[in-house]
């Protein structure tokens, strides 16, 4: 099981350049899925059960009135690196 904290920086600006007035949730998406939707703080906690060698997260802000969505934020990649195996491995016998 792995425990990890995403977080991210909100955006400012509309796409035309003028501010963000409005309220505004995160949409959270794993491997190009929605996982969690209205997502209020800027980082959220995640749990994975049996962690593959990496998942790809990205996250969209949501004007929170009209629940237009933004574009996906970049791909992040969170790596779990796994242990390597143990050697040397025998067997002896009692009696």
């Amino acid at each position: 099981m792995a425990n990890f904290t995403l977080t991210w920086t909100p955006p400012t600006t509309k796409e035309d350049g003028t501010p963000i007035t409005e309220e505004m949730y995160y949409s959270l998406y794993e491997e190009g899925a929605l996982i969690v939707n209205n997502i209020g703080e800027t980082n959220f906690s995640v749990t994975v059960e049996s962690p593959p060698n990496a998942i790809t997260y990205q996250v969209a802000a949501v004007f929170a009135l009209s629940n237009l969505s933004g574009k996906l934020s970049d791909p992040f990649v969170v790596n779990f690196i796994q242990p390597n195996a143990p050697t040397g491995l025998t067997a002896s016998f009692d009696g």
